[in-house]
Formats: C-alpha cells, structure tokens, sequence
C-alpha cells in the first residue's frame, strides 16, 4: 500500500518490430504499482494485434491518428492516474536500476533522473545549467512527478525535441527540482526519432531559448566549445589529407 504508483506511457506507431519486447521486458519487471498507457498513431502494421495481445496488462490504450509523438504524449498524460510517469519508446527497455529507482521516488516537488545506455555507452552523473543548456536528458531516465503535466504539455511547436524543452521549463521552474539518482534505468533505442531527425524548428531558436532559460554566459560557453569543436575536427581533417 506505500508503493508509489507509476504510471509508464508508450507511444507507437507502426513499431511491430519492438513492441512486444518492450512489453515483455515491462512485464518481467514483476511490479504491482504499475499503471500501463499505451497511445497508437493509427499503425497500419501489426501493432494493434500486439496491443490486444497484451491487454490484460495495458490498463488504457488508445489507436487513432495524431500530429506526431508529442501529441500522443500530451493526450496519454489525461490517463495518468500515478504519482510518477516515464515515458517510453517501443525499442526502449527498462534496466536493473528501474525497480531501484522506485525506491527512491519520495518528494511530490521533484523529477528523478538516472543513468541510461545508448548503444552500450552509458550517460551519467548530475546536470548542471550548462550540461542541460548543451545536451537534453533522455525522457526513458526521466520519472517526472504527474505535477508537472499539471502545469505543462509538450510543445507540438518542436516535433523532435519537446522533451528537452519541456526539461528547461522544468528546470527553471522554483515549483520543482531535479534529482539525480545513480541508477542505470534503462537502455535507449536508436530507431526513434530524436536519433534519426533533426528538429529545424529548435535550432532555429536554439540561442533565444537557451539564453532565455540560462542566461546569456551560458550561451557564450557553448559557443566557445562549438568553436572549439568546429577547429579540431579541421585540423584532424587536414592531417589526414582529406
């Protein structure tokens, strides 16, 4: 009865490939405070038949067209009945620190974060200011308080990296705070969007949203490491004749 409930959101579309894994992988975590959303696109492929498969686990899904994956996001987050939602890709799966992060998950105020594997290279370690200004925290590390989907959606604004904008609101935001945890929550697929797209909405108002979040020195120190980075790959470049 003191267990917190999770509430774990997977959106698909067209992913017959993954989805009974990941679904598996759920299953095998042997939880009982878990609550299991599903949001489908519309899959034109065996998606559905795996969703009905797997029904007497999914406790609501949904199938229907949708303007991309932070919209099924955003309309999966009206189901949330837990304390706690992570968010899941169907080529994600969960790793041995997600049971061990459940432990941990105390404080109403405050979005927990651990360690993920992205193709066998593990991201860890606290963020600061600049580490969130350069790069985005992986959502499948992410247990975010059902709070913040009280106060904020994903940005449809961003087809690709409205979760990293969605950190920065949070982030800033006094009503809560991020804990790190060193925990390894999960393994990461690379077939999903963020790995295959790049957001030209985002990077074209990349200065003004990291400026506006973090100031401008924070902005200036990336730029001076974009620079440096920009340099040594030309100079690797000429030495090799290329």
């Amino acid at each position: 009865m003191n267990k917190p409930l999770i509430s774990i959101i997977i959106v698909t579309y067209n992913a017959e490939k993954d989805l009974n894994n990941c679904l598996t992988n759920i299953k095998e975590q042997n939880c009982d405070n878990l609550q299991l959303i599903l949001m489908d696109g519309g899959s034109t492929d065996s998606t559905p038949d795996i969703i009905r498969k797997h029904e007497y686990m999914i406790d609501f899904w949904l199938s229907e067209p949708d303007k991309g994956i932070y919209d099924a996001m955003n309309k999966a987050t009206a189901y949330i009945k837990g304390q706690w939602v992570l968010f899941l890709g169907a080529d994600d799966l969960l790793e041995i620190g997600f049971k061990e992060m459940l432990t941990r998950l105390k404080d109403p105020s405050a979005i927990y974060y651990g360690m993920v594997d992205v193709n066998k290279t593990i991201y860890k370690g606290e963020y600061t200011d600049y580490d969130l200004a350069k790069l985005n925290i992986c959502h499948q590390a992410i247990f975010y308080s059902a709070a913040v989907f009280k106060k904020y959606k994903y940005s449809l604004e961003f087809p690709i990296w409205a979760d990293w904008y969605l950190n920065m609101q949070c982030w800033i935001d006094p009503d809560f705070k991020f804990i790190y945890e060193d925990f390894l929550i999960s393994k990461f697929g690379l077939e999903g969007l963020s790995s295959t797209t790049t957001d030209k909405v985002f990077e074209q108002q990349r200065r003004e949203i990291i400026i506006r979040h973090f100031g401008l020195l924070i902005w200036i120190r990336l730029l001076f490491r974009e620079f440096k980075h920009k340099l040594y790959h030309k100079k690797a470049k000429k030495s090799s004749g290329l």
